[in-house]
């Protein structure tokens, strides 16, 4: 009997346990509503990335995105296609809603996006605000990102200044914060000048963007790149952090005392083209002693046009000095062997420096000048 009632008590201990843990902390929503510049991008063997992609990451476990944006929408098509409709249903009291639209209100050619500036683009986002507010969410407004649009010396162009006016007097006058990416981007865009800004933008990546057959190839300097979308999220996130809003107290925070993830530097990562250059393609031979020099600097000069990877199979591989190329990933399988020649008349002499000061010496066995965005991978062995 004694038994039994222990066996009670011990359950009801439990029970009790279970019924009075307190909930787990409800994580707090990050909307994110506007155009293609922000949004998902379904395939991600395509280098094409939206900001709202990237921007998670400057974000402590506390917060989820729930990015809404969609591709080629204006405030006019989003809320006639019932996407607004759909935020407004799942918005919950103290989530966020990140609003940023403009590209494609501006189409005037296209009626079912168009949206004046001073008429119906600021009254969809007056009503955004409003509808948001009255569930309880806090709204923030984002002026449209700015598009790298430069004339012939590299200079700003006119980049939708009427849209982004408008975000900015909504904002005031309904009293909910700003996130001025118009400027901020093209401070950015400045201070990386124009060839900098080009690894910002996926169709200048390198060999990805292929040529239209029948058209003439334009790159596109609206849409990011990885490397674009992580710089504009972090823009946004150093934002968020200088104005002090409430979301800033979830920034994900470094090892290092008082560094936000935010703070830290974006690394532009290499990227290459799937188009493989196969070595034995340009006449090379894996018999260690067939010299291999000419072979290596064919493959890796036709590689660097388009970009891509160039594959040294298994085998021994005997060469002269390798000399690298932009956009050039030289990968050894495994079981690649390159054993550089003994032969020193293989190394011609060439103006270099050594401990900083000018010098004539034998050329380096793998070398390369002035380049970017190359890689040496695989398994094998140099």
């Amino acid at each position: 009997m004694k038994s039994t009632f222990v066996t009670i008590l011990a359950g009801l201990a439990a029970f009790l346990t279970m019924a009075w843990h307190p909930a787990e902390t409800p994580k707090t929503q990050i909307f994110l509503v506007g155009d293609s510049t922000m949004a998902d991008k379904p395939d991600l063997t395509k280098p094409e990335r939206g900001w709202g992609m990237e921007f998670g990451q400057y974000f402590d476990g506390g917060v989820v995105i729930r990015n809404t944006a969609v591709n080629g929408r204006s405030t006019k098509s989003f809320l006639r296609e019932g996407r607004w409709a759909k935020v407004l249903e799942v918005i919950k009291l103290g989530d966020w809603v990140f609003i940023q639209f403009g590209h494609n209100d501006s189409k005037a050619e296209d009626s079912t996006r168009s949206a004046t500036a001073q008429t119906l683009y600021r009254q969809l986002l007056t009503k955004f605000v409003q509808e948001g507010r009255a569930k309880g969410a806090n709204i923030l407004l984002i002026k449209p990102v700015g598009r790298r649009y430069l004339d012939s010396n590299g200079k700003r162009k006119d980049d939708h200044s009427e849209y982004a006016g408008v975000v900015r007097e909504v904002a005031k006058a309904q009293k909910v914060p700003l996130i001025d990416l118009h400027e901020k981007s093209w401070a950015l865009y400045s201070g990386l000048g124009e060839a900098g800004t080009r690894p910002l933008f996926w169709s200048y990546q390198n060999g990805y963007y292929q040529p239209n057959p029948v058209a003439p190839a334009k790159n596109d300097d609206t849409h990011f790149s990885e490397y674009g979308a992580t710089r504009v999220a972090q823009l946004v996130a150093e934002d968020v952090a200088a104005q002090k809003l409430a979301l800033a107290s979830h920034l994900s925070r470094t090892v290092f005392a008082g560094k936000l993830t935010a703070d830290l530097p974006v690394v532009l990562q290499t990227a290459f083209k799937k188009d493989t250059f196969n070595l034995t393609k340009y006449g090379a031979v894996a018999d260690g002693q067939t010299l291999n020099t000419e072979a290596f600097r064919k493959a890796i000069e036709a590689c660097a046009v388009a970009g891509g990877i160039v594959l040294v199979p298994r085998g021994l591989w005997l060469t002269g000095p390798i000399s690298l190329k932009s956009n050039v990933n030289l990968h050894l399988a495994d079981g690649a062997l390159v054993q550089f020649t003994a032969d020193r008349s293989q190394y011609p002499l060439i103006k270099t420096t050594w401990e900083g000061e000018e010098a004539i010496r034998s050329q380096a066995p793998l070398s390369g000048t002035d380049l970017t965005n190359i890689a040496i991978t695989g398994h094998g062995t140099f």
